[in-house]
Order: structure tokens, then sequence, then C-alpha cells
């Protein structure tokens, strides 16, 4: 089954002279030539960027495709000073794929555009840069439709208004073409044209660094995949854990079941226990140890060990004792509740949020920084002779306007995900069984440990039986008949001095 291509992240923008953007400039620096604007009087030469990172443009619905004259009739068009005067549809392109493989395919993009929406495009494919293998492709078009000879006619609102939903068919569009290329070219991969998180259930996205940013973009890049990275190792370690405690609460809600039903069962009385009976036998005391589970190993033993037989009866009141506390434990005993699917799935929704909005909150502060410095350091005017703006400061201020612009955007955007991602994080249903998620972990945390002390609790009362047993057996291997071992000496003794005397009676007979 093919891949999905998380690499794959097309966007749209509009290119606004609200925030002091340019069309003519912008197809300047996208397509590498030298273009003048004809309405600010501005000329701007990127030829020489295009040695090395231009792989071609493709013009579709430019007549005799010139570039210059199509952005300028297109800024002609526009008379409000608020207008937006061109589109852009950035599309990443598979470092895999040759340039003539890329090439047909932008084109196919660019054809679709037309079809669509009969707007005229300037596709300029650029190649990867030293540091990742990031070919992308950058798509101008008009905002109005453009006929054969160049003539611009209505606007094409259908893509400013977000309840039509055409970007998002745009969208699906343009992941056709990609996928129908992938799969003529035999990929294993395909794009996506939603949400990855609707495909992927563990997928964390990562943060648009924007432009803007300038030399610090790629290390605020870097710095966020890293993140992103960490986060994906930690909800895989979140989701095993996840996975090992519903198999274990399986588990161990079957014994507590068990459990349950015996403790339920009707006992069986054992008349050996009756502490009325008055005056009972060896044999019945006897017969009552042997009744006794923790005893009935013994009490063979205790039948003819009078001292053993004493133990176990000073034992008795004890083990008794504990038994009944026994059953009072598990009278209080708690037991495990199976974690719900939807709260486990709940709990893992809420951390992914919250992470997001963590991160949301980073990158507003980077937003902010930026427009306070901004702000703060505006560019000094220069005039000419003749009292008019000169016109290197005429860029330095429509770039200044422009990364102000971009920076207030990328702020008004954040504030934007974080009312979405507040009221996902306050939804009652989702807040109700995350609080089932906590409080079922806390109530299994305490069984775990009430278990914890059960099992430290028996083995205690195990060691100290052990122990008893021990010392029973040094008092018994320590106790010794002296008397009748002096007994059996004295006999000895008779018996060596008689043997001893008839020896010595013999011996005088025969010297005489």
């Amino acid at each position: 089954m093919p891949n999905l291509a998380t690499w794959f992240t097309p966007s749209l923008q509009t290119i606004s002279r609200s925030s002091g953007r340019s069309s003519v400039l912008a197809a300047a620096y996208r397509a590498c030539v030298k273009l003048t604007d004809e309405r600010l009087g501005i000329t701007t030469d990127y030829t020489p960027k295009g040695k090395h990172g231009l792989a071609s443009n493709i013009c579709i619905g430019i007549p005799n495709d010139d570039i210059g004259k199509l952005w300028n009739d297109a800024e002609k068009s526009e008379t409000r000073a608020n207008s937006t005067v061109a589109r852009e549809l950035m599309v990443p392109l598979p470092s895999a794929w040759s340039d003539a493989e890329r090439a047909k395919c932008v084109r196919g993009l660019g054809e679709m555009l037309r079809a669509r929406y009969g707007v005229a495009v300037l596709a300029s494919i650029h190649r990867a840069s030293k540091d990742n293998n990031n070919e992308h492709v950058h798509i101008l078009f008009t905002t109005r439709t453009v006929d054969a000879n160049g003539v611009f006619g209505k606007k094409t609102r259908i893509l400013d208004d977000a309840k039509t939903g055409e970007v998002k068919k745009l969208r699906e569009a343009v992941c056709e073409i990609v996928n129908a290329q992938a799969i003529e070219q035999g990929d294993d991969w395909y794009v996506y044209a939603g949400k990855f998180a609707d495909v992927l259930d563990d997928h964390i996205p990562t943060t648009h660094i924007s432009i803007a940013h300038g030399k610090n973009q790629q290390a605020l890049i870097d710095a966020n995949r890293e993140d992103v990275g960490q986060a994906r190792i930690e909800l895989e370690r979140i989701s095993a854990n996840v996975k090992s405690n519903a198999a274990k609460l399986g588990e161990l809600t079957a014994q507590a079941t068990i459990a349950e039903s015996s403790q339920n069962a009707t006992p069986v009385r054992d008349n050996s226990f009756d502490e009325t009976v008055v005056a009972p036998t060896r044999e019945q005391v006897l017969e009552r140890l042997r009744g006794c589970p923790e005893m009935a190993e013994y009490v063979d033993e205790a039948a003819t060990n009078e001292s053993l037989f004493l133990a176990l009866i000073e034992e008795e009141p004890r083990i008794i004792q504990r038994r009944k506390e026994t059953e009072e434990f598990e009278a209080k005993r708690l037991h495990r509740i199976e974690m719900p699917e939807n709260a486990i799935k709940a709990k893992e929704q809420m951390e992914k949020a919250l992470f997001s909005k963590q991160t949301l909150r980073q990158q507003f502060v980077a937003w902010e920084e930026m427009q306070k410095e901004l702000a703060a350091n505006p560019p000094t005017p220069a005039y000419g002779f003749f009292g008019g703006l000169k016109a290197h400061s005429k860029v330095e201020l429509a770039e200044h306007s422009e990364k102000l612009q971009s920076a207030n955007d990328g702020m008004e955007e954040c504030r934007k995900k974080a009312v979405v991602l507040n009221k996902y994080l306050k939804n009652p249903e989702r807040l109700r069984l995350n609080n089932v998620y906590n409080e079922t972990f806390e109530h299994n945390a305490k069984v775990d440990a009430q278990e914890l002390e059960y099992a430290q609790q028996q083995e205690r009362e195990w060691e100290l039986m052990a122990q008893a047993q021990r010392e029973r057996e040094r008092e018994q291997a320590g106790q010794f008949d002296w008397s009748a071992y002096l007994a059996e000496s004295d006999r000895e003794n008779a018996v060596r001095r008689e043997r001893a005397s008839a020896t010595e009676y013999s011996s005088g007979g025969m010297g005489m």
C-alpha cells in the first residue's frame, strides 16, 4: 500500500497592495528575471539568482510569454489601494523526479488553473537548496480572467469566499494531478488534500515558519522538526503504555471478577472451630489445627512433639486474627475498572491539542517579537533632489511594509487558531471523557498501591511464621536429656571398673 507523503504541503496565498506588495516584483523574484513596476517606478533584477535556483519558467495563457506586460497590466486593472493583484500556489515537488518529469506535472497544474478559472499562469520551478531536497514550484496567477489577447476580465472571487469550498476543491485537483504523475512514475507514495490527522492517527503537525524570519528561518524549522520528532516519540510511548495498561486492566479485571465470585460464595461452616466446645481432647485439638491451612503441615509432627504442639496452640489465635484482618481487607478491597476506549481516545486528543496550543504560543511569541522589532526600527525615507522618494528607499519601505504585514498576519492567524483550539479543549463531552480517564487512572493506581501493600503484608506474615518455625527448630535442637546421658555414663563407668578389677585379680594370682 502506498505511503502518505507528509512532505507534500501546498499553500495558497494572495499578493495584496494592503501589505505593500507588488505582483510585478513578485513575478521578477520567482521567475529570476529583470522587470520594471511601472506603477511604482521600481526596476528589480533577479537574473543572477536564476543561475542556481531556477529550473524553468512555464507560461500558460500569457500572450507571447511577456511576463512584464502581463503583470503590469494586472496592476493597471486594479484601481483600489488595497486590491489583491495576484494569487500564488506553492507546491512541493519530489526530488526523485527529473526536471522534465517535474515540468510535466507543473504544466498540468497550470493548465488546470487556466481551464478552471480562465486566469493567466506563470509557474517558476525552483531547484533544491544546498541544505535539503526542497524542490518546489511557485505558481503565480492573476485574480482576473485573461483572454487569448491578454485582455483582463472579471475577478475570480470564488477563491475569496471560504464558504464556497473552492479552495478545498482546488487542493483536491492539485493532489489528483500529482498522484496521477506518481502512479505513472511507479512511485510508492500518494498525496492527500485534507489534514494528515484524518489519515494518520498519530500524526503531529509541524508549525509553518515564514520566510519573513530571514536567516533564522532554517534554524526555527529545524527546532520545530526536532520538537515534533520528540513529541512523536513521546506519543508512541504513551500509546504503548496505554495499550499495555489496557491489557493488564483486562487481565486484572478477570481476576477481580473471580475473586468477587469467590467472596460471594456461601461458606461451609467448620464445627471444629466452634468455640463453645468445652475441654476438647488432644485429638480434637489436633484435628482443629489440621483444618487450619497455615498449620496443617506441622500437625503430624506436633502429635509426638509436645513443644511444637504448645507452639501451635499459642500461634492459633494470631492466625485466626490475621485471617479476620484479611477478610476485612478483602471487604474493603478496591477492584480495577476497565478504561473506556472513548476515554483513552479523548485523552490522546487532549494531549495532542495541548501540545499544539503550546507550539502555537511559541509561534505567536516569535511573530510578536518580529513585529515589535520592525515597528521599533522602520527604514528612514531617502528623498531625491525634487522631493520624491529614491528608488532604493521605495524598495526598503515596500520590503519593511511586507514584513510588518506578514508579522501582523501571522499573529492574527495564531489568534484564530488559538480560538479554535480553546473551543476544542473546552468541548463538554471531551472534558467529561478526559475526567473519566483521569478518575479511572487514579482509581486503578490506588488499586495497584493496595495490591502491593497486601502482598507486602502477606510476605511479612509468612516471614514471621517462618521465623517462629526456625526458633522452634533451634529450641528442639538445643534440648538434650542430660539425666539419661549421666545414667548411661554411670553404667559404662561401672562396667569399666569391674573389668579393671577382674584383670588385676587374675594378674595377682598368677604371680603368687
